[in-house]
């Protein structure tokens, strides 16, 4: 298991995460796209989550998908997985009026980015 971790992860990124638990600070791991996982990743997510300490789990994994993934879940060979989901939530589309709200903030991140970016360029 624990080998597996390190090619999910990657050492430093293990590395990093204990460290981190170690620090008294919490460990997320957050997956988009989960619906498209095979099912093999979607079996290394479970063995990432058997991962803990005496005192507590060293991370915690969010999976971000459309519906299609509660179908996939509901086979009896993720029964495993399933069991260790401890929260579950159904978003709604977004209403006409919250479209324009979310593309302003993505616009006021990517203005922050990119003043970002151009402030810590190297000058030849």
């Amino acid at each position: 298991m624990l080998r597996r971790a390190i090619v999910a992860l990657g050492l430093a990124g293990l590395v990093a995460a204990t460290e981190a638990v170690a620090a008294g600070k919490r460990v997320v791991i957050m997956i988009d796209e989960a619906h498209a996982m095979p099912a093999e990743s979607l079996e290394e997510i479970r063995l990432l989550s058997n991962l803990e300490s005496k005192a507590t789990k060293l991370l915690q994994i969010a999976l971000f998908a459309q519906p299609e993934l509660d179908e996939r879940l509901a086979a009896n060979d993720m029964r495993q997985l399933r069991e260790r989901i401890t929260q579950h939530f159904n978003l709604s589309p977004l209403k006409a009026g919250e479209v324009g709200f979310v593309i302003c903030g993505i616009k006021e991140l990517q203005a922050a980015k990119d003043t970002l970016d151009a402030a810590c360029k190297v000058q030849p």
